[in-house]
């Protein structure tokens, strides 16, 4: 299959997927193994003649790539190399929203051709209308995961068999499963104190805690996969009754709802590594 090139300037970069194969089923998704490669093409003025699209015909080096199709922790491995040559893998994880880093945008192109031989154009209403019937959820708020690198096929695979482990959702969303510490935004507030950090929630033993914000959780009830919890709660020398929706997206990504009343607000957290 060949993509759509990806043009900034003078420089375009064409790439052609081949060779696709399921490599493992499991729980939450699949493994999938294939091979791409790519040529750049220089389309300055005086250089017209060099701007001619490759056919498949001229693309001739190509590296392995792994995909775990998954609508709950769907991720790109691919090929790179160092500045010695030596070749490793890298792993970039997608969120699927609209105002992405350049490298997941080529990511996100790269997982839909491989997983469903399907392309998008342009990240327009019919890109979230699609994707969301394949059950991802677009959201440029969700917190994208930092990269990873890996130095052999053995460590990608083991990988993600562990996400996904990770990416199983709780049959019944409980409290339990709130257990522990979640971040939006950046990663390190998850070395601060919870009640300090703004974008920083924990759960622990029946308590919330939130910036400035102190919680007794004295009521929770499960629909699906969300989970409505009925607080008393202590901020700033005041206590007041909250109610909050927690919605599980994955095993380690929730989305928090909360009400002033008036307006309904959202956010998105990763849990804490």
């Amino acid at each position: 299959m060949l993509l759509t090139p990806q043009c900034k300037r003078d420089l375009c970069i064409d790439k052609l997927i081949q060779s696709v194969e399921p490599l493992e089923v499991l729980k939450n998704g699949t493994i999938r193994r294939y091979a791409i490669s790519s040529l750049e093409r220089n389309c300055a003025d005086e250089n017209q003649g060099d701007c001619k699209r490759p056919s498949p015909s001229d693309f001739i080096d190509f590296t392995q790539s792994f995909a775990f199709c998954s609508a709950t922790n769907p991720t790109i491995v691919s090929t790179a190399a160092d500045a010695a040559q030596s070749s490793y893998y890298i792993a970039t994880f997608l969120n699927f929203g609209t105002e992405m880093k350049t490298y997941q945008v080529d990511g996100v192109f790269e997982y839909l051709a491989v997983c469903y031989g399907w392309e998008p154009r342009r990240f327009d209403d019919r890109y979230e209308t699609i994707v969301t019937t394949w059950g991802y959820r677009p959201a440029d708020e969700t917190p994208a995961p930092q990269q990873k690198h890996f130095s052999s096929e053995a460590q990608v695979l083991s990988f993600l068999r562990a996400e996904d482990i990770k990416g199983s959702l709780p049959t019944s969303p409980s409290v339990q499963a709130l257990e522990g510490r979640w971040y939006s935004g950046d990663v390190a507030v998850c070395r601060g104190n919870a009640g300090e950090k703004e974008g920083l929630l924990a759960f622990k033993g029946g308590h919330f805690i939130g910036l400035e914000t102190d919680c007794t959780i004295r009521q929770s009830k499960s629909a699906g996969r969300s989970l409505t919890l009925r607080m008393i709660c202590s901020g700033e020398g005041l206590q007041s009754q909250e109610v909050e929706t927690i919605e599980f997206l994955t095993g380690d990504k929730i989305k928090r709802t909360v009400s002033d009343g008036k307006n309904r607000y959202t956010s998105t957290h990763m849990r804490c590594p």
